[in-house]
């Protein structure tokens, strides 16, 4: 937090210096606002390349994401919950967790098998078989929440949908890294990083800032130490 806090420090005047570019950087595209000595310092095709590739990402998650709302929409209408499942006969003490875990994710032959296992050695129930028999059927009853869920899922295509959405902010997500890794060939580029950065906490009114990695930072100070202007 201390070195969060610190490098936010360090960069609250150059924020400042720069806030006003914001008019800039919509009025212009960031290819055609390099100085001459921005230009000389920097070959900025690969920059150009790289913002294009991610403005092109950002369009197609963006055009994506409302067929993804619909599909996660009803998906979450359909759905059924399964809270009115009575999971005692599987766990006696159903936490939160235990629910989760026996709902979605256990092996449900395994959880039997170990049920049955366990209780033949030392079962002190006067009608084990009968214990056992309720343990079956709540796991059938699991089963049968788990494929009316996987139907309602089908019906709206969410799986699908969902996974061609994470791949698409996937790819925004790793265009928008290209552009921290790469080195900035002017202020708007650099304005670009910064409002990537840290406008979002800034405007959260927080009393930190992001920690981002180390050699992100590196970069970003590498490209204000070469853009700032020189000192006569």
């Amino acid at each position: 937090m201390q070195n969060a806090t610190n490098r936010r420090g360090a960069l609250a005047s150059l924020a400042k210096a720069t806030a006003g570019m914001t008019a800039l950087g919509v009025a212009c595209s960031v290819s055609q606002c390099a100085t001459k000595a921005d230009a000389a310092t920097i070959d900025r095709t690969a920059w150009d390349r790289a913002f294009a590739a991610m403005e092109k990402a950002r369009d197609a998650d963006e055009a994506f994401r409302p067929v993804f709302e619909a599909a996660a929409d009803g998906f979450e209408r359909d759905r059924p919950s399964g809270d009115d499942i009575k999971l005692r006969p599987i766990a006696p003490l159903v936490t939160p967790q235990a629910r989760t875990e026996i709902l979605y994710r256990a092996d449900l032959d395994k959880l039997h098998a170990d049920y049955i296992a366990a209780h033949r050695v030392s079962w002190w129930a006067p009608d084990p078989d009968a214990v056992i028999a309720r343990h079956k059927a709540c796991c059938d009853e699991v089963r049968r929440f788990r494929a009316e869920r996987q139907a309602v899922k089908d019906r709206h295509n969410y799986g699908d949908i969902a996974a061609r959405y994470e791949a698409l902010s996937q790819r925004f997500y790793d265009t928008q890294n290209t552009l921290l890794n790469l080195p900035a060939p002017d202020l708007a580029a650099l304005h670009w990083k910064l409002e990537h950065l840290f406008a979002e906490g800034a405007a959260e009114g927080g009393d930190g800032a992001e920690p981002w990695a180390q050699h992100v930072m590196a970069n970003l100070m590498a490209d204000v130490r070469r853009l700032m202007p020189k000192e006569a």
